[in-house]
């Protein structure tokens, strides 16, 4: 089963601000445009969409049997999970500090979409 995630921490925050850049650079372009439509404002908005919309489709959580493994958008294979710690949980949102090695550790937002889902395990 697929658990789609969004980054926060360090990673999302360098992964996110790049990203949101694109949108900036988007609105710029078309406030300092002359026409009605700026055509290469849209250029950049749409590619600002079709990035987001990558990010949301591969940014996820998978479990295979006893394994547990991460996707990250950035990365091309998924990642073995040693340990995850559930730091927040609210009625729906739950937040996960993740280590995936010594030295890599990520913080993930979760949504739970189930009520009968449980909130301690990913």
């Amino acid at each position: 089963m697929k658990k789609h995630c969004l980054l926060l921490g360090k990673a999302g925050l360098i992964y996110n601000s790049w990203l949101l850049d694109l949108l900036f650079i988007a609105f710029i372009i078309a406030y300092e445009s002359n026409r009605n439509i700026s055509w290469p404002a849209v250029g950049v908005g749409a590619l600002f969409a079709l990035i987001l919309l990558y990010s949301l489709l591969t940014c996820y959580i998978s479990k295979e049997d006893e394994h547990t493994k991460i996707r990250l958008p950035y990365e091309r294979q998924a990642q073995a999970i040693k340990s995850a710690q559930l730091l927040v949980a609210f009625s729906v949102i739950r937040i996960y500090q993740v280590k995936l090695s010594d030295y890599k550790q990520l913080t993930l937002l979760l949504i739970k979409k189930r009520k009968g889902e449980r909130t301690d395990e990913i």
